[in-house]
């Protein structure tokens, strides 16, 4: 008995030994499989990145280019690549700039994503145009725009005049020369450490009073 298991063990270990051999010489035999690269296109069209054809409000350029530059930003595009996914998703007199534009180039492909962003940017955005919405901004008033609607209105706008909210204090400024009605003068007796606690504060106070004026009418009516 002590023979045949000793033979049996002798036979396991050959055996063992020899699926061993064959692996180590397939695995030398078998060229490594060279890693599939990363399809970056497919990858940014995953994300429905939106196309640009030709709208009347400028706002509409700069929202479409900054869209895109954050979903190039989310496939690690390189520089190349970003001007060639971005132009690709230009449409009808957009596409037409694009053409005449790299037509006018030495060679298309050494435009930087810098360049391109510049020249999207003069053409789709004159500066005509910037320079009404900047008046458009200092000349902004709340009216009949709840607080909410008057910041993001003010933010909106805020991106053609960036020079005159580039700090917390004339953000802070240019929302309270806008406001009318006793809630500025509310807002004007106090100091708020930055701009938000003060748009806290007077989107509180605006609910507050319309609360108030809903009561008083309620009492109105009820009398």
């Amino acid at each position: 008995m002590e023979q045949f298991l000793a033979a049996q063990m002798q036979l396991l270990q050959n055996l063992t030994a020899t699926v061993a051999n064959m692996q180590a010489q397939q695995n030398q035999q078998a060229p490594h499989a060279a890693p599939q690269p990363r399809d970056k296109h497919r990858d940014f069209m995953s994300h429905h990145p939106p196309t640009y054809s030709h709208l009347v409000d400028p706002l509409d350029a700069d929202d479409w280019l900054k869209i895109i530059s954050k979903k190039l930003d989310i496939t690690q595009c390189t520089d190349c690549e970003r001007v060639l996914y971005a132009s690709g998703r230009l449409e009808g007199s957009a596409a037409d700039w694009w053409d005449a534009y790299t037509v006018a180039q030495a060679d298309a492909n050494t435009i930087t994503w810098e360049e391109f962003s510049n020249s999207f940017r003069e053409h789709h955005i004159p500066a005509g145009v910037i320079k009404l919405k900047q008046k458009e901004f200092l000349a902004l008033k709340q009216g009949s725009m709840s607080f909410s609607e008057y910041r993001d209105k003010l933010t909106q706008l805020s991106r053609y005049a960036p020079n005159d909210v580039d700090t917390d204090a004339k953000r802070h400024d240019r929302f309270l020369d806008g406001l009318i009605g006793p809630l500025n003068y509310q807002l004007q007796s106090h100091t708020f450490p930055n701009f938000q606690t003060l748009l806290d504060k007077a989107i509180g106070l605006e609910s507050k009073h319309k609360e108030l004026g809903e009561q008083k009418r309620k009492f109105q009516s009820q009398g």
